[in-house]
């Protein structure tokens, strides 16, 4: 809060959760309600889009109440405009795209379970992801057995450890005891406005999906008085069986 010659933390006060920060990658900070306040869009990983709703002296969060779809991504970055030009604030979302092996759906999940599984006094970060409606580790024997050297125990052959599940290699009160972070989708998308608080979420076009999108910038840069968008993405730091994600050459998209 601006206090004139000074800045005083209001985080809890405001009504954000600190553990909303620490996952946030992307922030908008418009009026979507139209009432003449500064609202906020928080997304980031392993997170749905966060919407509050600021009251005056308070930050409420109505994420919950605006009947849009479970959205739980590794959202990247954000960007506001009045898109469809009807008078209100719409968003577009970076998310890490569709050009990946990884597909989760709401049924179907990208999950990371986080628990001591070897019982060393460490948190180990187990992510897994469904093929043919079974979740399977993401990791392969070797790194799952140097993270859990139970594992190399347990599976002492490549054939062994092959079709194991998630659900196969941990208990279920293992599983049931750790902290479950999950993504239903990694679909860059559009949040169109409808007013009163309510939002629609749709998938953004094949171009905007073939890699992260990382940053976004929405201007009139043609000067026919619609909004245009840039975006500019790509991720090299992903594991070798997924290769690197650098399919976007960069995005500019006429409104």
């Amino acid at each position: 809060r601006n206090d004139g010659d000074i800045f005083t933390e209001v985080t809890k006060d405001a009504g954000i959760l600190s553990n909303v920060l620490n996952f946030g990658l992307g922030i908008a900070v418009s009026d979507f309600s139209g009432d003449g306040l500064a609202d906020l869009i928080l997304v980031g990983e392993w997170m749905p889009v966060r919407l509050f709703l600021n009251s005056g002296p308070t930050l409420e969060e109505i994420t919950g109440q605006n009947w849009m779809p479970d959205s739980r991504g590794w959202w990247k970055s954000i960007c506001s405009g009045d898109f469809d030009q009807d008078g209100d604030t719409d968003y577009l979302l970076g998310n890490l795209g569709l050009n990946f092996q990884i597909k989760p759906t709401p049924e179907e999940p990208a999950s990371i379970y986080a628990n001591d599984f070897d019982n060393n006094g460490s948190l180990d970060a187990i992510m897994s992801y469904f093929i043919r409606g079974k979740n399977y580790p993401i990791y392969p024997k070797d790194d799952l057995g140097s993270q859990i050297p139970d594992i190399n125990r347990r599976y002492p052959s490549y054939g062994s450890f092959a079709d194991q599940t998630i659900s196969d290699i941990f208990s279920e009160k293992e599983l049931n005891n750790s902290l479950l972070l999950q993504a239903n989708t990694f679909s860059s998308s559009y949040l169109e406005n409808l007013g009163n608080n309510q939002f629609e979420l749709s998938d953004l076009p094949f171009s905007a999906q073939l890699s992260p999108v990382n940053s976004m910038r929405s201007d009139d840069y043609n000067n026919d008085g619609h909004p245009d968008v840039l975006l500019a993405g790509n991720f090299y730091g992903s594991r070798i069986q997924f290769g690197r994600l650098d399919a976007n050459k960069g995005t500019f998209a006429y409104g």
